[in-house]
């Protein structure tokens, strides 16, 4: 198109005239780049009062055809008719919106720019959100409240985010889509309302001492602290760590407002048992309303290893093989613990049958009396204290029998644990003796 300017200019009064022009441009194909060109020409031309030329001007004193251009890169078309966001109850224009989460309380209002002509309502448009967000369009004048009935409607949009195990939140972008309209992001950060408790710790093993541990809870950006909260915390059973299995004080965190964290510190303590052959277990700190489900507060805990340190004491045999006809011998056995003892330690050795209650230790296949004697029985042994070692001698006769059977064990252990001066018990390894037998079928 054409636009038309003209400045009248006295004579020998103004060196210059300014104009502006507005156009509007809709590329014919806005997949692909558009350049737009524009021309200015200037003329010099003396006119009469009633505007009619009288002479020739002086095209020497101006530039003519002056040329600029306008260009869209490639797939970025000029916009075109596309969506606006609004807060809920004002005209104000949203660049985003922040909601928490599990709550159906977060809107924000859209309305149409540059609606073509002739536009057929009403228009439909639909949200494509993640899965974690709920849209819900309503406020509508189309044949119902989720469409536009008109270029100058508004609709409203109400969230609702789903409410996660985890204090992360979540930038997300809702993509509003429409017939014959620009698809339009809209920014919205789910913001976590959780608490989350963690420990500068994440193991101990049985046999240390009470351990302080600092623990820290930590309010995701949704939570509601408007004022300090107090967290309750202590150790309760988690995967696998049992109540018996540890003793844990609780203690009161304040979590404060405006930096949305606390700290402090309580005692865990892990029972060091006799049991053999036992899985790591783990203990969990947490707070009164920990929960494992979606839709309610939630305190996600920490969780602290307890790592099994049995055996304590290991033992070992100068004669692990005994021939069945080898009659009456002397064995020498020896308990080496895994660091000096705390105090004088006391060790009692049975023979562990083969039907013992400790399903961890698979027992003796020989038979006392029937197959051997021990003497003395049990076998006493003592590790005094500061040190790792004690020896004792031990009297074994072997039965030689005429039936021809397979070699025999003899288990070695002391279910009770090693008794430390002063009341600790520290778990023994088993030790096994082979009787062989030494008879033909």
């Amino acid at each position: 198109g054409k636009n038309k300017h003209r400045r009248a200019l006295a004579d020998g009064t103004a060196k210059s005239a300014s104009l502006n022009s507005t156009f509007t441009m809709s590329p014919p194909d806005p997949s692909k780049p558009q350049m737009y060109c524009f021309r200015l020409d200037v003329e010099d031309v003396a006119r009469e009062a009633d505007g009619r030329a009288s002479g020739t001007g002086n095209d020497a004193m101006f530039t003519i055809g002056q040329v600029f251009s306008v260009a869209w890169q490639d797939d970025t078309p000029p916009p075109g008719p596309r969506f606006k966001f609004h807060a809920a109850a004002a005209v104000t224009e949203l660049d985003s919106l922040r909601a928490p989460e599990g709550a159906a309380d977060s809107t924000y209002r859209v309305t149409l720019v540059d609606a073509p002509t002739g536009q057929t309502y009403p228009l439909e448009m639909t949200i494509d959100a993640p899965a974690t967000v709920t849209a819900v369009l309503s406020g509508g004048s189309g044949t119902d409240a989720t469409q536009f009935g008109a270029a100058t409607d508004t609709l409203t949009v109400t969230l609702t985010p789903a409410h996660d195990l985890d204090i992360t939140s979540e930038l997300h972008t809702l993509t509003h889509k429409a017939k014959d309209f620009d698809n339009t992001g809209f920014p919205v950060r789910v913001l976590d309302d959780d608490l989350m408790i963690t420990a500068n710790t994440s193991s101990v093993r049985e046999n240390d001492d009470a351990r302080k541990v600092a623990v820290t809870v930590t309010a995701g950006l949704g939570a509601d602290i408007e004022s300090a909260v107090t967290v309750t915390l202590g150790g309760t059973p988690g995967t696998t760590a049992q109540a018996a299995d540890f003793t844990a004080a609780s203690v009161d965190v304040t979590v404060n407002a405006a930096k949305r964290v606390g700290t402090d510190t309580l005692s865990v303590d892990a029972v060091n048992d006799a049991l053999q052959n036992e899985v790591n277990e783990v203990l969990a700190l947490t707070g009164p309303n920990s929960v494992t489900t979606t839709g309610a507060a939630y305190v996600a805990p920490a969780y602290i290893t307890i790592h099994d340190d049995d055996p304590d004491i290991e033992l070992s045999v100068s004669r692990g093989e005994v021939d069945e006809s080898a009659g009456t011998v002397t064995v020498t056995v020896t308990a080496t613990a895994k660091k000096a003892v705390g105090g004088i330690t006391t060790i009692a050795l049975e023979a562990l049958a083969a039907d013992n209650a400790d399903n961890d230790i698979d027992g003796s296949t020989a038979t006392a009396t029937d197959d051997y004697t021990l003497d003395p029985s049990p076998i006493p042994l003592t590790i005094n204290s500061g040190q790792t070692t004690a020896t004792a001698e031990f009297t074994l006769t072997v039965v030689d029998d005429n039936t021809d059977e397979a070699n025999e064990t003899i288990v070695l252990w002391d279910a009770d644990g090693a008794a430390v001066l002063g009341g600790t018990a520290l778990t023994v390894e088993p030790v096994t003796i082979t009787i062989m037998d030494n008879d033909d079928s």
